[in-house]
């Protein structure tokens, strides 16, 4: 859980209109809020987590940075490679080999009467 950047007390997650957030456990006192993040996904410009929200008019998911001040953006969702790095752009499945056509993988050298 973070902490209020104002007085240093926690800060709770709390459920808005459109989606989670953290409030600060001062509140009414004190209204600072924060943003959840997704986890593990940082921003590559100044490492303040990457949220979700929903364009208003198209209705289109996308993913900016938490900070205000920082104009990161990506418009496809962001996830966590296999070198547990953010990594941006569209997530490629992993291609299954097919033996028939490797002939590494099926122990044949490419010749012209392998089977397809």
């Amino acid at each position: 859980m973070p902490s209020c950047p104002i007085h240093g007390a926690t800060m709770q997650l709390r459920q808005g209109r459109a989606a989670a957030f953290y409030g600060c456990a001062r509140y009414p006192e004190c209204r600072e809020t924060a943003a959840v993040g997704l986890p593990g996904i940082l921003c590559p410009l100044c490492q303040s987590p990457v949220v979700e929200r929903v364009a208003k008019k198209s209705g289109k998911p996308f993913w900016p940075c938490s900070s205000r001040e920082c104009e990161f953006i990506v418009w496809e969702r962001p996830h966590l490679c296999r070198h547990n790095e953010a990594c941006f752009g569209a997530e490629r499945p992993r291609a299954i080999p097919d033996p028939r056509l490797d002939p590494v993988i099926s122990g044949h050298e490419a010749d012209d009467d392998v089977p397809f």
